[in-house]
């Protein structure tokens, strides 16, 4: 249902309306259009269509601006047949790949019965772009509760429209840049070591130290800071930086030698059944030292969102959602720990121990006593394992409550940094996704993503061998290249990497990580080009694990 462009509101400032802009809105039609069409037919049903869920059109729409641009939508709508996709481009896209019917050997998917969706999505847009006018993202209203809903059905011009009127305030201010020294050989990782030393001594607790009492403007800088590694000659105008940027995030991501803590204990593996996922340590949270350095964690992430610098990490959706504040469901739970609904369902929960639910859920026996007794009404029985169906199906809806909200506490730290730099408000105009891909930039680097932002100044024939050799590569060592060249591992880039022809015949090749420069000697054939870049950037890797470059591995900071 589509309401009418008129609300109540409690106070005054609420309730303003600012009609200039409806006019730019969209080219195709206007809010007076949708209006009297409404006004008209104000009980009609749109039966055109086989009904469709909310996060069906969510799901559209984000499908639309990442895999889609407006080109093809614009062919597609007008020529109504004609554009198909891959499968694997709908990959992540479950409802629409279940409604195309994709299937495990289906390679082009046609695109034409998404078109009447993809119209009705076009009236949603415009409904945004107006909301977007109207509404407060600073307070928590009808229209703001509203408008939460709409941002996750616009189009990818009305997103980024919206988004930079949020964010003019915020950028272009004067940033002062900090000096550091990071001692990566204190940064290894030691066996004798608990959790606290390990962080402290980590690259990113080496950062805090430094910067937790500089000046917040330090935090609106790119690069913020700028480093000295030492025992080494380097000197950074850029390269150096980034780097340290990538060895945060692996310290967040990788797991200590001894399995029981994260490189950055900060951080935890939260993913069961097979799958990765980093959420905040929740143990961490409780100590009162942790909390500054979460909220340092967090000033750092909402500097690469205003600068646009990448911290290459794999936070689940649930993450992200936290931090927004937006809803989570059991199906975030989902993305990190597969078995979980099966664990929960009564059948399960009847069937295990005191002891297995206590070691599965810690601090399920207590939790669930407090439930019980501050829901007397509901008549429930505090025994664990539960002794009926509805005793179980409600403790396993509580269990579910309390793994979603379990990373609030350390959550709120991190938002706490965040606001100091940009203020959270901010936002509320972007999707969790957009908000993920600013900060920690792509997972996957294809070779058509790479290649398109190579600009290849070599003869003709060394630059067919190059873009062979990386259209060759598996995602990792694309990955492994483009930090060899820039210093950091994921897109999107702040400008183009140069290819140039620099070096001995047949000789390893060089890059300048500061300026984004990559330099390749002439090579007898593509085998002795693809071994000697394969040797260069996987060994180049080595200066993060053991302190010294290999022999000839040359990188100009």
């Amino acid at each position: 249902m589509l309401a009418l462009p008129v609300f109540f509101a409690e106070r005054e400032e609420d309730a303003t309306f600012n009609g200039e802009h409806l006019s730019d809105v969209s080219t195709g039609m206007d809010i007076a259009q949708l209006y009297n069409t409404i006004h008209e037919f104000p009980d009609r049903l749109d039966t055109a269509v086989v009904p469709q869920g909310y996060d069906f059109y969510a799901e559209l729409a984000h499908f639309c601006q990442t895999v889609m641009n407006s080109e093809k939508i614009c062919a597609l709508l007008e020529n109504d047949a004609g554009t198909t996709v891959r499968s694997h481009d709908l990959a992540s896209f479950p409802l629409l790949s279940s409604f195309l019917g994709v299937g495990a050997f289906t390679n082009e998917i046609p695109l034409d019965p998404l078109i009447p969706y993809m119209r009705r999505l076009q009236v949603f847009d415009v409904i945004t772009s107006v909301f977007s006018a109207v509404v407060d993202l600073r307070r928590k209203t009808e229209l703001f509760e509203l408008w939460k809903k709409l941002k996750f059905l616009c189009s990818a011009e009305s997103s980024e429209k919206i988004q930079n009127e949020t964010m003019r305030p915020f950028r272009n201010r004067p940033g002062l840049k900090a000096n550091v020294i990071i001692h990566t050989m204190q940064a290894r990782p030691s066996m004798r070591l608990g959790p606290y030393p390990t962080l402290m001594r980590s690259v990113f607790g080496q950062l805090f130290v430094q910067l937790q009492k500089s000046p917040i403007s330090t935090f609106y800088a790119s690069p913020m800071f700028t480093v000295k590694l030492a025992g080494f000659g380097s000197t950074d105008a850029g390269g150096p930086y980034r780097d340290i940027l990538s060895q945060i995030a692996t310290e967040i991501m990788t797991t200590h030698p001894n399995g029981t803590f994260q490189l950055n204990p900060l951080f935890a593996q939260c993913g069961r059944g097979g799958q990765s996922a980093v959420m905040p340590n929740v143990s961490m949270a409780l100590n009162s030292q942790s909390s500054f350095m979460f909220e340092f964690f967090g000033k750092l992430i909402a500097s690469c969102f205003l600068t646009k610098d990448l911290l290459a990490v794999e936070f689940p959706p649930l993450f992200w959602k936290c931090l927004l504040s937006e809803e989570t469901t059991s199906q975030d739970l989902l993305a990190i720990d597969p078995d979980i609904m099966r664990q929960l369902t009564p059948e399960d929960l009847m069937d295990r121990t005191a002891d297995e639910l206590e070691e599965r859920f810690p601090g399920i026996f207590e939790s669930w006593s407090t439930f019980v007794t501050e829901n007397s009404q509901m008549n429930l029985g505090a025994e664990i394992p539960p002794s009926t169906i509805r005793s179980a199906k409600i403790l396993g809806e509580h269990i579910s409550t309390l793994e979603l909200h379990k990373y609030d506490v350390a959550i709120s730290y991190i938002q706490r940094g965040f606001d100091e730099v940009v203020p959270l408000y901010t936002l509320n105009a972007f999707r969790w996704q957009q908000v993920e891909l600013i900060i920690c930039g792509a997972p996957k680097l294809s070779y058509d993503a790479l290649r398109e932002v190579c600009q290849v100044s070599l003869p003709a024939n060394d630059a067919r061998m190059f873009l062979d050799v990386i259209a060759s590569m598996t995602d990792e060592d694309r990955m492994l290249l483009l930090r060899f060249t820039t210093g950091q591992t994921r897109l999107p880039l702040k400008e183009a990497i140069k290819v140039q022809r620099n070096g001995a015949h047949d000789s390893l090749p060089t890059s300048s990580t500061c300026f984004f420069t990559l330099r390749l000697p002439s090579y007898s054939s593509y085998e002795s080009m693809r071994e000697k870049i394969l040797y260069a950037i996987r060994q180049c890797k080595a200066i993060d694990t053991d302190g010294q470059a290999r022999e000839h591995i040359v990188l100009d900071h």
